[in-house]
């Protein structure tokens, strides 16, 4: 923002920018995004099935040279509603390598997410077995 004028930082904002965690950041600027984007539409609810199937490491465990690494989310495009059936995407990105896969499918179920999963982790080029 600084490069295109549309902000001015002293050195020391400049620094301290540099140093603030993503964390941060979030907190300081989520209740701006609930003023601007209200509370939104999730389709996520809570549940335990994945979270015994899917190894979960926080930053801390990440090693930054090796691929590998991926985040992860599902898309419903539901329009302003979530009744009915509507398509979800789930979108994996590698955090090293930037490459990105995405599998479409139609309703909500447990199955179509295991499925995709299994598709997307068999067309990843750099991770094995």
């Amino acid at each position: 923002m600084e490069e295109k004028s549309e902000i001015k930082l002293s050195g020391e904002q400049r620094e301290l920018l540099a140093k603030v965690s993503r964390s941060t950041l979030d907190r300081l600027l989520a209740p701006i995004k609930k003023e601007i984007f209200g509370r939104g539409r999730s389709t996520t609810r809570p549940g335990t099935f994945l979270k015994h199937k899917i190894p979960v490491h926080g930053f801390a465990d990440l090693d930054e040279e090796v691929p590998g690494f991926l985040e992860m989310d599902v898309v419903a495009h539901c329009g302003d509603s979530l009744r009915g059936e509507y398509i979800n995407n789930l979108d994996a990105v590698d955090i090293v390598t930037y490459w990105v896969e995405t599998w479409s499918f139609m309703g909500r179920s447990q199955r179509f997410v295991t499925d995709a999963l299994d598709i997307i982790r068999e067309r990843l080029p750099l991770l094995t077995s």
